[in-house]
Formats: structure tokens, C-alpha cells, sequence
């Protein structure tokens, strides 16, 4: 089954084309804001209680620091085997605290899906604008497959 633009659905087409836009541009800008506001919080939290690290990871903390001074860690281009070896520590870098939140497969794949989305809206208005810019009538915009039942009966 396809869903049609008719003559009545242009404007709410329009509209939904403009909300999924608009929220992969809000996703993106709260993942960069969130990483910033906990970022924050962990910092004040070390504040009050005077500390950087508990002290059963402060044997990790060190050897981190030392690294860093000896430029055996380059926090500018992490992997992922070097952040699971400081991933106790974490907090005491952002590089490292970013590092977690930018590799985060859930938050990578929502993205991308906003993005898919976004880049086929983008070449369905490409494909099907009149020379007005306006979108043809009756025009395909999603196959939609219908679900096959198990055991379905008539």
C-alpha cells in the first residue's frame, strides 16, 4: 500500500516534513547540550565532596594522568580499548565523559534514523516539486508494507 499526497494532505505532508526536520536538528543540539549539563553536575558533585575519584580507582586515576603527561594517551583521539580501560575514571575527563555519550550505540542509531528519514523526505521533494515548488498531487511518498498474520483466516 502507498500513501498518497492528495489535494488535502499537501499541507499536512508540509507539515510533518518540517516536524521530522526539526526534530533530528533538536537531537542533535540536546545530545551536545546534555553532555555539557552532566558534565556540570559531576563537576560540582567533585567540588562538594573534594574528590576526583573514589579512592579504590585512584590507582587507575594516576596511572591516567601520568599517561596523559607522558602523551602515551591522547585524549584529542580516543578508541574504544583505551576508554573501557579509564572507564571507571570517565568523569575526570571530559574527552573521555564525551567520548562515551558520541560512541553510544542508541544514541548513534536514533540519529541516523532521524537522518535516513530526513534524506528521504528531502529526495521525495526533490523528485516530485513542480516547477512552482510545489509537491504533484497523488504522488507515493512511503511504501508502507501490511504485516502478514500468522494463521490467517477468511
Amino acid at each position: 500500500m502507498c500513501l498518497r499526497i492528495g489535494r488535502g494532505n499537501r499541507k499536512n505532508t508540509r507539515i510533518i516534513t518540517m516536524k521530522v526536520k526539526d526534530i533530528l536538528k533538536k537531537c542533535e543540539e540536546r545530545k551536545a547540550i546534555l553532555v555539557e549539563e552532566y558534565w556540570g553536575v559531576l563537576k560540582d558533585l567533585q567540588r562538594v565532596f573534594e574528590i576526583e575519584v573514589d579512592a579504590d580507582k585512584q590507582a587507575l586515576y594516576d596511572e591516567l594522568n601520568e599517561k596523559i603527561k607522558n602523551t602515551q594517551v591522547d585524549l584529542q583521539n580516543l578508541d574504544e580499548k583505551v576508554y573501557q580501560h579509564y572507564l571507571p575514571v570517565a568523569i575526570t575527563r571530559h574527552e573521555l565523559f564525551e567520548y562515551g555519550v558520541e560512541t553510544d550505540q542508541g544514541i548513534i542509531k536514533t540519529i541516523a534514523d532521524l537522518k535516513e528519514k530526513v534524506a528521504k523526505i528531502e529526495a521525495f521533494e526533490k523528485r516530485n516539486a513542480t516547477a512552482d515548488g510545489k509537491i504533484e498531487a497523488e504522488t507515493p511518498v512511503v511504501e508502507e508494507t501490511k504485516p502478514i498474520a500468522e494463521n490467517q483466516t477468511n
